[in-house]
């Protein structure tokens, strides 16, 4: 049954393939903290904990120990002439606030039943960095009897002001506290195009599994039949007041121009950060251009993490610095759909 509840500091949306936490602002207990916007917890009806965010301290979007689903990330840099580079390089993720973190959230729909029974629910976040905001990260849920639909827009708000701003490895990740050991990936028509042993999977700083077929538009977790569906989407329309009009459309990840990997498409042309650390591995897409896989990342049997890159950038933050590229004009938008369930109520 379709439903949502309010909790301490959010709400829980309800459907068939169990409760669904989502905060809509920094949410802090017990020492313990979860960003706004994003799915913190997820629980199946049998009371399997399949997400856990709430985390110890804070945690890098790269490390699968960070817990949630539709969690929007990316290094961040500022050509400021500091030496050091955690000077003019952050990570940015919603478990903070600045100098590199959420500046500002709002609830802008529901949460409320629609004419159809489906909760809607819409949350936008401004990030900053140490100078000015940078970013609005905006998530519209639509929670359906059997999945719950997402659309994540990434907004640029850096005005061109200031020491220029540059972006490296944006990303939606999504962290599990279940264990898995199967993965499989399909098409939109559902065709396999990649399979994978996850129990090989156990040191990220080690070994990750790329996801790297062009086609990819469905995965599926073993053996808890977990399916993540990931797609581009054109631009929403909103009422004034922000509530959504018609969502966008959903087009495939690659080739389309638009989400995650359109941005991949337009920063190839933009300009470099600078070339430190930038070896071979930094750019494997074709030509030498920026490498435009998602990525599976997994420590011992759990948590794991499945990274929906734009495009990848090393190791961390110091690595591959001549994949971080120039930020777009203000207002520059890029959205993603994701839909999450259970075995087969899985949809585009």
């Amino acid at each position: 049954m379709v439903g949502f509840a309010n909790t301490d500091g959010g709400y829980v949306l309800r459907n068939d393939a169990g409760e669904f936490t989502v905060y809509d602002d920094l949410f802090e207990s017990g020492g313990s903290v979860a960003g706004p916007g994003y799915i913190a917890r997820w629980t199946t009806p049998g009371g399997d904990v399949l997400v856990d965010g709430l985390e110890a301290a804070w945690v890098s979007a790269n490390d699968p120990q960070m817990g949630g689903i539709a969690i929007p990330a990316w290094h961040h840099y500022r050509a400021n002439g500091e030496a050091d580079i955690w000077n003019r390089g952050w990570e940015i993720n919603p478990l903070r606030r600045p100098p590199a973190g959420v500046s500002a959230a709002r609830l802008l729909d529901g949460p409320r039943l629609d004419g159809n029974g489906n909760v809607r629910l819409s949350i936008e976040c401004d990030f900053a960095d140490v100078y000015e905001p940078v970013m609005t990260v905006r998530h519209d849920y639509l929670v359906e009897k059997l999945s719950v639909r997402i659309w994540v827009t990434f907004t640029q708000r850096w005005q061109g002001t200031g020491f220029p701003a540059f972006i490296k490895e944006p990303k939606l990740t999504l962290g599990f506290a279940a264990p898995f050991e199967r993965v499989e990936v399909y098409d939109s028509a559902g065709n396999a195009v990649q399979t994978g042993d996850l129990t090989t999977i156990r040191n990220p700083a080690k070994h990750t599994l790329q996801l790297r077929r062009p086609a990819r538009g469905r995965v599926r977790l073993l053996p808890a039949d977990v399916n993540v569906v990931a797609c581009a989407c054109d631009q929403h329309r909103f009422e004034p007041a922000g509530r959504v009009k018609r969502y966008g459309i959903r087009k495939p990840w690659v080739g389309s121009g638009l989400g995650l990997d359109g941005w991949a498409e337009a920063a190839n042309g933009r300009q470099v950060f600078e070339q430190t650390n930038t070896k071979p591995y930094c750019l494997q897409g074709p030509g030498g251009t920026l490498s435009r896989n998602w990525e599976i990342a997994k420590v011992d049997d759990a948590p794991m993490s499945l990274m929906l890159h734009g495009w990848e950038g090393g190791t961390g933050l110091p690595d591959c610095l001549g994949c971080a590229r120039a930020f777009g004009a203000d207002g520059e938008r890029w959205t993603v759909f994701l839909s999450v369930s259970l075995a087969t109520g899985w949809r585009f």
